[in-house]
């Protein structure tokens, strides 16, 4: 009796329900969104501190150091890049549809990786800038997004090559470590490949500006735009 009471309490207030249940999906999605992708932009900050001084910044210090940005940002990345990511799971999908014999099946999984690689790769050469602008130079949101899209078109084919190979890595490491590992090895590859992206994303940003960075504590890289601007600045006394 009150199971049935319950469902024809539930019927009869259809209409308002459905309303308060699509703005639970919203709420959910967007504090799941902000939590999840917390880990980019605080570890894109620490990874900064040391490629910019060989300083080191604590994880938990960067995540609170940037959490009202972190939130500003993805607020606003979840109108500019959730309907991307949906459009590259809907070409994924389509991909898989185009090959419904049960004998292309394993082609199926080569194509839908290779579609999947060949659209992450766009999207990072494209907004892959976004958060490094925003941490490098302490944008705010809106100024690195329009930093990123001034600094891109720089190394674009270069940046897209290379993010598609990366792609291809992280997406083998992950599918053989955990097939071989029945599942165990994501526990540590999916941390690694994310980790792999932002580190990514960072040294694009660098090269793409032509600023210096250290790779490790004694080894500083200098891009060909910083070298050749030393080598000018030697020269010019001579002149």
């Amino acid at each position: 009796d009150w199971i049935r009471e319950f469902v024809d309490i539930l019927f009869s207030n259809m209409d308002t329900l459905l309303i308060y249940f699509i703005l639970l999906l919203v709420i959910i999605f967007v504090f799941g969104s902000i939590v999840v992708g917390a880990y980019n932009l605080g570890f894109t900050h620490s990874m900064n501190y040391f490629m910019n001084s060989a300083t080191n910044v604590s994880y938990a210090q960067s995540m609170l150091i940037t959490a009202r940005k972190n939130v500003v940002y993805h607020l606003v990345n979840i109108f500019i890049l959730t309907p991307i990511n949906l459009a590259i799971t809907a070409f994924v999908i389509f991909a898989l549809n185009l090959l419904t014999d049960a004998k292309m099946i394993l082609l199926g999984l080569f194509v839908a990786v290779f579609v999947y690689s060949a659209l992450n790769a766009l999207k990072l050469a494209l907004f892959g800038g976004w958060i490094p602008a925003m941490v490098v130079k302490n944008y705010g949101v809106f100024a690195g997004l329009k930093e990123n899209f001034r600094v891109c078109g720089r190394r674009f084919a270069y940046t897209y090559c290379t993010a598609f190979g990366l792609t291809l890595l992280v997406l083998a490491v992950n599918i053989f470590g955990g097939i071989c590992t029945f599942g165990v090895a994501l526990i540590f590859t999916i941390p690694a490949s994310v980790c792999a992206m932002s580190i990514f994303n960072l040294v694009s940003y660098y090269t793409s500006i032509g600023q210096r960075y250290y790779a490790d504590a004694t080894s500083i890289c200098a891009p060909k735009r910083q070298e050749f601007t030393d080598q000018f600045n030697n020269h010019k006394y001579f002149i």
